[in-house]
């Protein structure tokens, strides 16, 4: 509407000067009502606090512990890295290292900057090195969140201890090799006490007769990477079981010493994209190689 349309307006009462003075206020009043909610609206994208972001995470943060698994009283660097969805990555991160005693669970925190300075849309990576020392031998869970206390990530702090390495790693569940599908292993590991390993292998030899070995006394070296222990094989007599019956439970008629195994592990112990993986080998009580496969986790 132009002025001049606006001349032509009939308003009731406004000859008078009361009126006039009357529809000039109310007409102020409605302009900078407006007003406002134009800078409202303008302003609004950028009266943002990056601390109440909700935009999730594109990436998980990721826990690196050196040295990977410690003895007790010894000083370790936690790292955590990550990629945020914006410009307002966190600035620092403050590790309560109070232990939730149930759940042994010390908390990284990370905190986003306070700002009214609107956040661009661009992936920034974030750094942050904090030092821990663990007082007791065990594992702790690290578990990450952000300044609101969403978590985000967890990792884990190995403690033993002085001469004794850790596993690095629970590689409880079922392994396969890839190549060989229908042999694998399958490990039983105490991670959270003891750090015992029992496992069982199961494969085929020349004649495509199955043959099971188990896997037991583990001791680990390399930073709780590599794992080595005993092998055994058993076997029980043929007519054990009544001729109907194509398999049973037996006593074992013999239980052999095969000789040694070794598993170099990666991806154990670290969150990771990669899926955790083994190279094991099976050696005679005179070192010799007898077999080997690369296997990888299935549950």
């Amino acid at each position: 509407m132009n002025t001049a349309q606006f001349n032509m307006i009939k308003i009731p009462g406004a000859s008078s000067p009361l009126g006039t003075r009357w529809m000039s206020w109310k007409l102020q009043t409605l302009c900078a009502i407006s007003a406002a909610m134009l800078c409202l609206l303008v302003l609004s994208p950028c009266a943002v606090n990056a601390q109440n972001n909700t935009v999730p995470l594109t990436t998980t943060p990721l826990l690196t512990v050196l040295p990977l698994v410690g003895v007790v009283a010894q000083p370790r660097t936690l790292t955590v890295t990550g990629q945020w969805p914006n410009t307002c990555a966190p600035v620092a991160a403050k590790l309560d290292a109070s232990l939730i005693p149930v759940a042994k669970t010390v908390t990284i925190r990370l905190q986003a900057p306070l700002t009214t300075v609107a956040c661009a849309q661009a992936l920034t990576p974030y750094r942050f090195d904090l030092a821990y020392t663990a007082r007791e031998v065990g594992v702790v869970r690290v578990l990450m969140v952000s300044s609101t206390g969403a978590p985000s990530g967890e990792g884990r702090i190995v403690t033993t201890v002085p001469g004794v390495v850790r596993s690095a790693g629970n590689i409880s569940g079922a392994w396969y090799d890839p190549l060989t599908n229908g042999s694998g292993l399958s490990f039983i590991h105490a991670y959270q006490g003891s750090d015992v390993v029992f496992g069982t292998w199961y494969l085929y030899d020349n004649n495509g007769l199955s043959r099971w070995f188990s896997i037991q006394d583990v001791t680990w070296s390399e930073g709780g990477t590599v794992m080595e222990g005993k092998l055994y094989e058993t076997r029980a007599g043929a007519d054990v079981c009544p001729q109907t019956v194509v398999a049973c439970p037996a006593t074992s008629t013999s239980l052999t010493t095969v000789g040694r195994m070794r598993a170099t592990f990666i991806g154990i112990g670290l969150l990771s994209d990669t899926a955790p993986q083994a190279r094991i080998e099976a050696f005679s009580n005179s070192n010799v190689l007898l077999f080997s496969s690369n296997i990888a986790r299935a549950i």
